[in-house]
């Protein structure tokens, strides 16, 4: 998961969880947009299921009507994890390097915060491992669209930019202490629905506050 936390410390495989406001913001902007987060979802950067964490909770008691399954895969082991999904949840926890990991099947949503240096990686095999029609969406710093070597990418594969109104914290920094991200972040799509037209910005709203915790249940992942 990218981040660039001022003096920030450097976790294992850049492992940084998502502020759940930032996961808000852009769901209710796929509601607002008349967009259900439906069907088969994949988080391929699950960590301690903070993404997944607020899928469920959006849709408060109607997730079971909704949410056919979320599969979450993360290369470190979070199966221990104490988490806050619903017991019942349809989600399936696998511990794999998703760059190495064969393909099972195609998703109508892919949702993640990627590692910073292995963002491209990871986009690349989600364009292969999305349905058509749906839906690829990742969070990272808007530095991200600035590189020479990503220049050719970027032609390739325009997206829809959901900018976040603050910087969000990933974290403590080196002096234990919380901080804000040194980086401005875009929740970057690829997507037909054309309310996400590539090559298009606007900025997110966003609703402040916490949610209550629920126990999780982590299941092993029915495709293997």
């Amino acid at each position: 998961m990218s981040a660039k936390n001022r003096g920030a410390k450097v976790t294992p495989f850049e492992a940084y969880n998502t502020p759940s406001w930032c996961v808000r913001a852009f769901l209710n902007d796929l509601h607002k947009n008349g967009i259900n987060l439906s069907g088969s979802i994949l988080e391929p950067c699950s960590g301690q299921f903070a993404i997944t964490l607020e899928m469920l909770h959006y849709f408060d008691d109607n997730w079971e009507e909704l949410v056919t399954y979320i599969n979450c895969i993360d290369i470190q082991d979070f199966s221990h994890e104490e988490g806050n999904l619903p017991q019942s949840a349809p989600v399936f926890y696998t511990q794999a390097d998703y760059l190495t990991a064969s393909k099972t099947q195609e998703y109508d949503f892919i949702i993640t915060n990627p590692p910073f240096s292995l963002a491209v990686p990871f986009l690349e095999k989600a364009f292969k491992e999305v349905k058509e029609g749906g839906m690829v969406a990742m969070l990272l710093p808007i530095s991200f669209q600035g590189s020479g070597e990503r220049e050719q990418f970027h032609k390739e594969h325009p997206c829809c930019h959901r900018f976040l109104p603050r910087r969000p914290s990933f974290g403590l920094n080196k002096n234990e202490k919380p901080g804000s991200d040194s980086m401005t972040y875009s929740w970057m799509v690829w997507s037909s629905h054309p309310a996400y037209k590539p090559n298009t910005w606007e900025l997110l709203e966003v609703e402040y506050g916490r949610r209550s915790k629920r126990k999780l249940l982590v299941r092993s992942n029915p495709t293997g």
